[in-house]
């Protein structure tokens, strides 16, 4: 009976899923010793079970070097107050990255002034990741709907800057840049550094226009338009040297922006302390695309107020209507106030455009009209 009950215990201890139980001793001059340790430890650290009876050290090596005064703080207030020990650590796994560990104990007095500490360590990295991970996506939704307010405070070059410092902080990197692609898809425009990397670490001086073909293979990104990511520069193969005064790459993301089938910018961090992983590139992506967007839609708005200063200036009224019943107006510049008549009357129907013609030409009118329809005409000139 005990036999089995031992293997029951046995087997419950060793079966809890992402954890092991534990039990280690802690003599009065300071020395401990696992009695116990779930076979899960094992296959979590790597570690073999009878190392780390034999020697505690061996685990207690895997724990992140930066926690061990604080670790070294919570224990000893558990031990003097005998109450309940519980800390979040950093502890190597088996493939060895760090991991995120909850680590549960409390310690009971033995004979001969030891304690005995029984406890649990559970591994909850992947809770971690996946908070971390809806955290990232909530502070990126935040940085995609500030893009436009932030565009209608700044200049077109402040704004392309502040989008790289916004890249940089939700991707944990220390430099980003944007280049644009001219329409010849053959030369490169440099536009802009993010803040932070020509404050601290890039000085580099070289010509802001250069051939795509001379550049390194971040512009990969152009020539295969796709994205690319070098989470060891030194060791990519084909990279070329960098300019004097250019930071020192590690790491690096770049991403393009295609629009009717061209590459029109480019958008890239670099430097991050841990490799850049696929929710980085399309946090890059989606930053880059509205950056583009926002930047299309400004320039737009400015050849469209440059071209309505041009019309305004000029005798011409420029309008647009459909050959629809009363020939419906979608469009009138706003010099039509020359005729007495307030634009938006006129896109209302306040008059109709076609009230306007002369009784005696309308229907002359409206039979060219028709005429030049029928054959397709990509223009034509009318006097009434």
């Amino acid at each position: 009976a005990r036999r089995e009950s031992e293997s029951r215990l046995q087997h419950l201890a060793n079966n809890v899923p992402d954890s092991y139980l534990y039990q280690i001793v802690v003599e009065s001059d300071g020395k401990r010793y696992f009695l116990h340790i779930g076979a899960n430890a094992e296959r979590i650290h790597g570690i073999p079970l009878q190392a780390i009876l034999a020697d505690p050290s061996a685990l207690y090596a895997t724990i992140d070097p930066a926690q061990m005064a604080q670790l070294e703080e919570l224990e000893t207030r558990s031990r003097t107050e005998l109450g309940d020990f519980s800390m979040e650590i950093r502890m190597r796994q088996a493939n060895g990255q760090y991991g995120d560990f909850m680590v549960r104990s409390r310690p009971r007095v033995a004979e001969a002034g030891r304690l005995i500490w029984d406890g649990i360590v559970t591994d909850v990295t992947r809770l971690r990741q996946n908070e971390r991970e809806l955290a990232r996506q909530a502070s990126r939704a935040r940085a995609l709907l500030e893009l436009p307010a932030i565009a209608e405070q700044s200049d077109e070059a402040k704004f392309m800057s502040r989008a790289q410092d916004i890249a940089e902080q939700l991707t944990g990197s220390q430099i980003g840049f944007i280049h644009f692609i001219n329409d010849d898809q053959e030369t490169i425009e440099l536009v802009t550094w993010s803040h932070n990397t020509l404050a601290h670490f890039c000085h580099a001086v070289s010509d802001k226009h250069y051939p795509l073909h001379q550049a390194g293979i971040w512009a990969d990104a152009a020539r295969q338009k796709q994205a690319v990511v070098f989470n060891d520069y030194a060791m990519a193969p084909g990279k070329r040297g960098l300019p004097e005064g250019h930071s020192l790459l590690l790491r690096l993301i770049c991403v393009p922006v295609i629009e009717n089938g061209k590459v029109r910018m480019l958008a890239g961090v670099g430097n991050t302390p841990e490799d850049y992983v696929e929710t980085d590139v399309e946090t890059m992506q989606l930053l880059a695309n509205e950056t583009w967007r926002i930047l299309r839609k400004r320039r737009i708005e400015t050849a469209l107020a440059l071209t309505a200063q041009v019309v305004e200036a000029s005798p011409a009224i420029c309008f647009r209507w459909s050959l629809d019943k009363g020939w419906p107006v979608r469009f009138v510049s706003d010099n039509v106030r020359r005729w007495g008549y307030e634009p938006e009357d006129i896109v209302a129907g306040r008059p109709s455009f076609s009230s306007l013609i002369h009784a005696e030409d309308l229907s002359r009118i409206s039979a060219e009209v028709r005429d030049y329809v029928a054959k397709g005409a990509s223009a034509y000139t009318q006097e009434y």
